[in-house]
């Protein structure tokens, strides 16, 4: 490495910038992939239409499953699309009119440049350059890891979308099996939705075992209790909503309350496992586990209530 501030201080600047080239195409993958979904989505529910068979409704209720499930397909996708937009370029969706005009300072950021006045621009020295792009290395590669942080998270909840609408397309596909007896579609379909409302805690157990920052064995306190603490956060964040879950299911599959409890409830228990709130130091824990318990509780009175 060169003893040229410019060049030390490019280092930290180049790996944000690689990071969030790597995080783009991640979004642009998952969102060409949303694109074939949404055409098969389609296609399926138009082809289920005109059928001439038709599809099974919920036990309790008149809404055809074809009808129900399209429209979680549907809602799974706004969200998706939505929030990998928002990862996409966040700047765009804040308003500016809130900040007032910044000084030039970085000779990297478009946008600084262009505030820059052509004779400022045309007339600075390569020594004063120098010593320019060095503080514009050193103040935008923090700059571009908040960008990052911000893409992670977006990226994250965009996920939890993506999965719920590959389920309730999933769910679709296996209620137009008209040639398959209602009660085995039911069948698969609960255990679809069981097995759905199953992975975030596999996720939990599968990344504690490979070590995963921040969840991981080597990455939690040594000590017997703290590691008895971590196996109990999880268990309590994940284990109610998920008993609830099965419960209803097993209990009335085919009515729409369970059905609706599980495919939903799940995507706030994704949501809920990416909260990160730094100002509550080593207690923002407290927030989601006492909103899945909200979540597991609610959700059991509200169950019981329909049976």
């Amino acid at each position: 490495m060169s003893g040229e501030p410019w060049e030390v201080f490019k280092e930290s600047y180049n790996e944000p910038l690689l990071f969030l080239k790597h995080q783009d195409d991640k979004i642009n993958r998952v969102l060409t992939a949303l694109a074939f979904l949404t055409a098969a989505g389609v296609a399926l529910y138009i082809s289920a239409g005109s059928s001439g068979h038709g599809l099974p409704q919920f036990s309790n209720s008149y809404v055809a499953t074809g009808d129900y499930f399209f429209g979680c397909f549907i809602i799974g996708l706004f969200f998706a699309v939505s929030l990998a937009i928002v990862a996409l370029d966040p700047t765009s969706f804040t308003p500016r009119f809130v900040d007032k005009p910044a000084p030039p300072e970085s000779v990297l950021f478009y946008g600084s440049i262009a505030s820059w006045t052509k004779s400022d621009w045309e007339n600075m020295t390569l020594e004063v350059f120098k010593t320019a792009l060095a503080s514009s290395f050193h103040k935008d590669a923090h700059r571009l890891s908040h960008r990052a942080i911000h893409k992670v998270r977006r990226f994250g909840q965009a996920n939890a979308f993506v999965q719920f609408t590959i389920v309730s397309l999933a769910l679709l596909g296996v209620m137009r099996l008209n040639h398959v007896h209602i009660e085995n579609r039911w069948a698969v379909a609960t255990t679809l939705l069981i097995i759905y409302t199953l992975f975030p805690a596999i996720d939990f157990v599968y990344f504690r075992g490979l070590n995963f920052p921040g969840v991981g064995a080597d990455y939690t306190p040594p000590d017997i209790a703290a590691r008895a603490a971590l196996w109990g956060k999880g268990i309590v964040f994940f284990v109610p909503f998920f008993v609830v879950s099965t419960l209803g299911l097993a209990l009335a599959h085919s009515n729409w309350q369970p059905v609706t409890y599980s495919l939903f409830g799940t995507v706030v228990i994704r949501l809920l496992a990416l909260f990160q709130w730094q100002l509550m130091g080593s207690h923002q824990w407290v927030i989601p586990i006492a909103a899945a318990v909200v979540l597991a509780g609610g959700g059991a009175l509200w169950l019981w209530g329909c049976s």
